[in-house]
This record gives C-alpha cells, sequence and structure tokens, in this order.
C-alpha cells in the first residue's frame, strides 16, 4: 500500500517500501484541454516543479534527521543529562562574581531556565579570596563558583594547591569545547599557562588612558607616547595601582617594549599624577574636566555614563597607543569541594553557551570572546582579525608585572604618607 510521506506531503510517496516521487496536481490551473484535463505542457512543467521541491524538502528532511542523529549521537550526552537531574536535586548554587546590576539580571537567568536557585554576592576579588581562606581554616565549603576573571590572589592559591579547581574538568557541551566558537580557539580562553584553572570569556581593548576631548584637542595629544610632556603635569589622574583596573593598565607599560618601566614614572611620579582609590570619582574627574586625562579608569563607569548620554561624557575618547585585551569582569573559576558540584558543572557550561554570551553582552555592554556572539560595546571591540599586534593584558604571563606595579604603588603611597 502506498501513502503520502507525513514530513513532505503531496510529492513523495512510500511504495512497497520504497521512496518514490509521484507529482500531485492540485487543479486550480484554468489552462485546460476541452474535456477538463491538462495539456502534456502543463503536466511537464508540473512535474518539474513539484520534483524540484521535492528534492529541496527531502534534502531538508534528511539534514534535520542527520542533525537529530548527531545530538544524539554525542557520546557525553546521557551523562549531560544525569548531571542536569542530579543538580536539580541539589536544588542551589551558591556563586560570587561581579558587582553591579548589569550582570546580576544575566547571571541569574539560570534560576528560571533550571528551577534551580542561585545565591549571588558581588564581591571584588581584594575582598573575596581572603574571605575564602578563613572560610577553609574554619573547614567552611560554602562557594560553588566564582563567576569572574582571575586576579593575582586567586594564581596564588592555584600554586598553593588551596581553594581553587580544574575549570577546565567541568567543561563538557560540544558547544562550548569547539575551537570555531572563541576567537583564538577554545584554548585561549583561559588566562593561566596550564590552561584549566581560570577561563576569562570577555575580549575588551581597554585604553591605558582617556582624555576629554573638551579640554585637550587630539592635535594637542594623539598619543599615549606623549604623556611624559611636562606640559600635562598637574592634568593627570590615576586609579590606586596597587589593584584592579589600574594594576592591570599600568602593567602593560611595564610589559610592552615600547614604554616600560621608567616611562611609567615619569608619568606618574613627573608629571605629578594624582592618584586616588575611589574609582568613580577618578571618572567624575575625567567627565568635570579638572583631571581631563585619566590612567586605567574603571571603564565600566565611564562606558555606562557615556551610554546613558551624559552630555559631559560624550568627548570622552581613548588615547591612541598600546592596543591590547583584557576578559574584565568576564570569567569562570571553580572552587575546590563545592557544596552543589553538579549545579557547579551545568552552570559553568551554561554560562559560555551562545545565549547566555549574548545576553551577558547586551546586559552589561561586554564584548564575548566568542564568535558568534554580538559586541555589546563596539568602543573597545577587538579586531580579530589583527590579534598579533595586542597585548594580552590579563593572563598569567603578566604577573610579574602586576607585582611590580604593585611594588611601585606601595612606594608612592608610603612617600605620599611622608
Amino acid at each position: 500500500m502506498c501513502g503520502v510521506h507525513p514530513a513532505i506531503k503531496s510529492v513523495w510517496t512510500f511504495c512497497g517500501g520504497s521512496l518514490k516521487l509521484m507529482p500531485l496536481f492540485d487543479g486550480d490551473n484554468p489552462a485546460r484541454k476541452r474535456d477538463g484535463s491538462r495539456t502534456e505542457e502543463e503536466a511537464d512543467m508540473k512535474f518539474r516543479k513539484f520534483s524540484v521541491i521535492g528534492l529541496l524538502a527531502l534534502g531538508a528532511f534528511i539534514t534535520s534527521s542527520a542533525t537529530s542523529a548527531r545530538a544524539a549521537d554525542w557520546p557525553g550526552q546521557a551523562d549531560w543529562k544525569k548531571t542536569i537531574a542530579t543538580a536539580k536535586k541539589e536544588g542551589k548554587i551558591i556563586i560570587t562574581g561581579p558587582i553591579g546590576r548589569s550582570w546580576r539580571a544575566p547571571l541569574m537567568a539560570f534560576e528560571k531556565e533550571f528551577g534551580i536557585k542561585v545565591e549571588f554576592t558581588g564581591a571584588w576579588g581584594r575582598d573575596f579570596y581572603p574571605r575564602l581562606e578563613q572560610e577553609r581554616k574554619a573547614g567552611k565549603f560554602l562557594w560553588d563558583l566564582r563567576v569572574t576573571a582571575a586576579d593575582s590572589r586567586a594564581y596564588r592559591l592555584v600554586r598553593a594547591g588551596k581553594a581553587i579547581a580544574a575549570v577546565r574538568d567541568y567543561i563538557v557541551l560540544p558547544e562550548v569545547l569547539d575551537d570555531k566558537n572563541w576567537i583564538g580557539g577554545f584554548d585561549s580562553i583561559f588566562a593561566d599557562n596550564a590552561k584549566k584553572h581560570f577561563i576569562g570569556f570577555g575580549m575588551l581593548n581597554l585604553p591605558v588612558a582617556w582624555v576629554n576631548r573638551n579640554m585637550v584637542s587630539e592635535k594637542e595629544l594623539s598619543h599615549l607616547k606623549q604623556l611624559t610632556d611636562p606640559k600635562w603635569k598637574g592634568k593627570i589622574s590615576s586609579a590606586d595601582p596597587r589593584a584592579g583596573a589600574a594594576m592591570v593598565g599600568l602593567s602593560k607599560l611595564l610589559a610592552h617594549k615600547d614604554y616600560g618601566e621608567k616611562f611609567m614614572m615619569d608619568l606618574i611620579v613627573g608629571n605629578k599624577a594624582v592618584i586616588t582609590r575611589n574609582i568613580r570619582l577618578q571618572v567624575d574627574w575625567l567627565v568635570r574636566g579638572k583631571y581631563p586625562i585619566a590612567l586605567a579608569p574603571t571603564s565600566g563607569i565611564l562606558l555606562s555614563y557615556k551610554r546613558k548620554g551624559l552630555a559631559a561624557a560624550k568627548n570622552i575618547f581613548p588615547l591612541a597607543g598600546l592596543p591590547s585585551y583584557s576578559s574584565g569582569f568576564a570569567g569562570v573559576i571553580a572552587i575546590k569541594n563545592p557544596p552543589h558540584p553538579n549545579a557547579a558543572k551545568l552552570y559553568a557550561n551554561w554560562v559560555l553557551t551562545q545565549k547566555v554570551q549574548q545576553r551577558i553582552a547586551t546586559a552589561a555592554n561586554y564584548n564575548s570572546r566568542r564568535t558568534d556572539v554580538k559586541p555589546g560595546d563596539p568602543l573597545v571591540q577587538v579586531d580579530a582579525s589583527r590579534l598579533g599586534d595586542y597585548l594580552p593584558a590579563q593572563v598569567e604571563a603578566m604577573l610579574p608585572h602586576y607585582k611590580r606595579v604593585i611594588e611601585l604603588g606601595r612606594q608612592l603611597a608610603a612617600k605620599k604618607k611622608k
């Protein structure tokens, strides 16, 4: 018995166990013989038309079936389903991450998607890691993941064999492991030399300095190298170099052959840069023009001003020189002995998927390292075709430069007290 295939009606039928092409005419064409039947030309035209449609439809059906088969054949799929089921039984995940509302919403979306409660605490690394160490000493294991990039304190814990697990062991989803989905490939998202402890999924071209162009024209100042000119004395601010954005930003000067320590000290000490620990105040100084040149300000605050359309921030622009890229806040760190291990594994994979990366990029105005995510902030977008021209600023190889910047920052702070 012959029957119409349910997926491709009116074109293909199964007869006697084999698939045959059978043109089915709809009878809506007025061009007929006098007895109402089709002419040979019309029938031939209709036959060819439906043959092409049938072949296209069959191709789509076969492709869809093959895709489904590949998904079903994923070797780890059965284990992954068990991970999800067990994570739901655990019922909770406890994470820490960036401070700020823009990050919180996309990171909390895990709760709605899986029905697993998310306890989220925003915390700076300088506050979180000492707390983590004290908790461990007391035998308390309270955290599952830290969803942000690593700093020098995190590397110290890895070297000591304490508290930090290999997050690479958590990652199993084919979509996340696929090299083509990441600028530079999957390995490139790891900041540590071992490529297993610290994921950095952000990619931001953050400049060393920003300039208020209402106060300083591009004709006067167009490149970073010009900042040691005495004419800029008393017009430069810097965030505290002992931590955060300033530590990373100023370490770029030490790492790059065209600048170095002398350049940095001439810039900060020679030109009497005003140093502050108040990161919002530094941005306000820049926007108001009190100090129209800012070294390593917290770009998130500045860019939020620009996105809100603050008139005074409209003409704040990066100063050219020393292209680099950083992850910023964007990363994943696994904590040893997590209280909810399956939820931690599920979350670590989930946060690196395309849909979640796009949510973060849109909500937090961030640029993901994924190749299939639209940038959240084109102003600090990295040109992937020129990746070799950029200095990677938030990787383990930069640690000696971080350390030196911190030492210099302490020396400056000590002199200021005197």
